[in-house]
C-alpha cells in the first residue's frame, strides 16, 4: 500500500459567524467636515449681513424721501417762495360802474399768501359784494402774482325818479348809478315800482335784454303795467305792442321783418304779441 499524503478534513464555518454589515465609509476627515461647516456658516452670516444692509439702505431712502417731500410742501404752502406779491396784482374793469378802489383793497389783503393756499373761491364771493361788481375771474399769475378781472354792472335802462332825475339799472335790476337826464343810449322804463310789481319790472328787463343790438338801439321808451301788456316806443316814433316777455327772439325777428316791408303808407303800430299772427295799422 503506498504512502499518500493526509489532508486535512474541510472545517464548515459556526452558523453564529454572521457577514457584517456594509457601512460606507465616512468622506472626508473630522477636520474637512469641520471646515465646511464653518464656511456654510460664514455664507449664512454674510447674507443675513447684507439683507440688513439693504433694509437699512430703503429705510434711508424712504426717511429721505419724507424729508424732501415735507420740505417741498413747506416750500409752496408756508414759505414766502410763492407768496403773493403786492406789486404783482393787477385789477381790471370792463366799466367804471365798479368800484375798482375796494376791489384792490380786498385783493391787497391777500399778498404775502402764498398762492398754493390762496382761497380764491372765498376772495371772489368778497369782491362780488362790491358795489357796481357784477361778476369776477381771479387767475393766479405763478410765481407771485394775481390777477383780477371784473365784470362791472352796465346801466341798460333808466327809471324815472321824480324831480331828481333817474335811476340806472342794469340787466338784475341792480342800481348802478343816477343821473338828471336819460343817458343818450337807454331807453326809459316806467313800470310800477311797487314790491308787489317786481315781476313786472323783471319781465320788462327780459325783453330790454333779449333784443339784438340793432332793435336795442332803436328803443325809446318801454311801458308796462302788467307781465303781459309790455309796450316798446320806438325812437322813430313806430309803437310795438310786444305783449309778455316770451318769444323775444322771434318777437324781434318778425318786427324787422315787418318794418322792412314796402309800401306808401308805412305802418306806425305793430303788434307782435302773437309773433305768427302779427298785425300792423
Amino acid at each position: 500500500m503506498a504512502t499518500g499524503a493526509t489532508s486535512s478534513p474541510t472545517t464548515l464555518p459556526d452558523a453564529t459567524d454572521a457577514i457584517a454589515p456594509y457601512v460606507p465609509a465616512a468622506t472626508g476627515s473630522a477636520s474637512t467636515r469641520s471646515v465646511v461647516e464653518t464656511g456654510l456658516q460664514a455664507r449664512i452670516l454674510e447674507r443675513s449681513a447684507m439683507a440688513r444692509t439693504r433694509r437699512r439702505r430703503r429705510l434711508l431712502w424712504a426717511g429721505a424721501g419724507v424729508v424732501v417731500l415735507l420740505a417741498i410742501v413747506w416750500a409752496l404752502f408756508w414759505s414766502p417762495l410763492l407768496a403773493l406779491d403786492a406789486d404783482r396784482i393787477t385789477v381790471t374793469s370792463s366799466a367804471d360802474t365798479a368800484d375798482v378802489a375796494a376791489v384792490e383793497k380786498i385783493a391787497l389783503s391777500a399778498a404775502g399768501t402764498p398762492l398754493p393756499r390762496l382761497g380764491t373761491v372765498a376772495l371772489r364771493d368778497r369782491i362780488k359784494d362790491v358795489r357796481g361788481v357784477r361778476d369776477v375771474v381771479i387767475t393766479r399769475q405763478w410765481p407771485r402774482g394775481l390777477k383780477i378781472a371784473v365784470t362791472a354792472r352796465a346801466a341798460v335802462v333808466a327809471v324815472p325818479d321824480g324831480p331828481e332825475g333817474y335811476v340806472l339799472l342794469d340787466a338784475d335790476a341792480v342800481q348802478v348809478g343816477r343821473a338828471a337826464k336819460v343817458p343818450k343810449d337807454l331807453p326809459v322804463v316806467t313800470v310800477p315800482l311797487g314790491d308787489t310789481d317786481a315781476r313786472v319790472l323783471e319781465a320788462v328787463l327780459v325783453v330790454v335784454n333779449g333784443l339784438p343790438a340793432s332793435l336795442f338801439d332803436k328803443v325809446d321808451r318801454v311801458t308796462a303795467q302788467t307781465q303781459d301788456d309790455i309796450t316798446l316806443t320806438l325812437r322813430d316814433g313806430a309803437t310795438v305792442i310786444w305783449g309778455g316777455s316770451e318769444d323775444t327772439l322771434l318777437k324781434s325777428e318778425v318786427l324787422e321783418t315787418l318794418r322792412k316791408l314796402p309800401g306808401d303808407a308805412a305802418p306806425h303800430v305793430f303788434d307782435v304779441s302773437a309773433p305768427t299772427m302779427p298785425i300792423t295799422k
